[in-house]
């Protein structure tokens, strides 16, 4: 019997359509590798996720990424969204660390998000090769909404928080910006 290969997948809780766009990639990768271990942590209902992966997996309740705080299915909370921003990247050296940590706990052979980027500084800090889909990403979409007027900071702050977003999207860890 060969090895089996463990993928873990953080899969985004913000809508269902990064779970649309990553299940037919992991059902496909279950058919091709018929030791595939895969663990998946998701905010999503299982029901939700085992409604669209059709392979076994374990699935990890909880979310490394929140998007942005919703007022509905189509506005955006600028101000609840750029605290969250800050809040989540206060102490993100830590955040990183603690990452790599669990990730290293968990044996996986491949990291895979879509499209949350914790995740992918963590295995750069771990040394898990890791990798990410989507076809929309959070730097690009908090570069487009977050001038300094809407992030209500100084204009250096938001570069400083858009490059650590860029940069660990890029599986770069980086040190948060003071």
């Amino acid at each position: 019997m060969s090895h089996p290969h463990h993928l873990f997948v953080d899969i985004s809780s913000h809508g269902f359509g990064h779970l649309a766009q990553v299940a037919p990639i992991l059902n496909e990768l279950s058919r091709l590798c018929a030791h595939l271990q895969l663990t998946i942590r998701s905010g999503l209902p299982p029901d939700k996720l085992r409604s669209r992966v059709h392979c076994n997996f374990v699935h990890i309740p909880g979310r490394s990424d929140f998007g942005f705080v919703m007022l509905d299915a189509i506005r955006i909370d600028y101000a609840a969204t750029a605290d969250a921003y800050r809040a989540q990247h206060a102490d993100w050296t830590q955040r990183v660390a603690a990452e790599a940590n669990w990730l290293t706990s968990l044996h996986p052979d491949l990291v895979l998000t879509d499209v949350a980027y914790l995740p992918l500084g963590g295995a750069a800090q771990a040394g898990i090769p890791a990798l990410s889909m989507c076809s929309l990403n959070w730097a690009d979409l908090f570069a487009h909404f977050f001038r300094p007027r809407a992030l209500g900071t100084a204009n250096s702050r938001r570069k400083c928080l858009l490059r650590t977003v860029r940069q660990n999207a890029s599986c770069a860890s980086h040190p948060p910006c003071r």
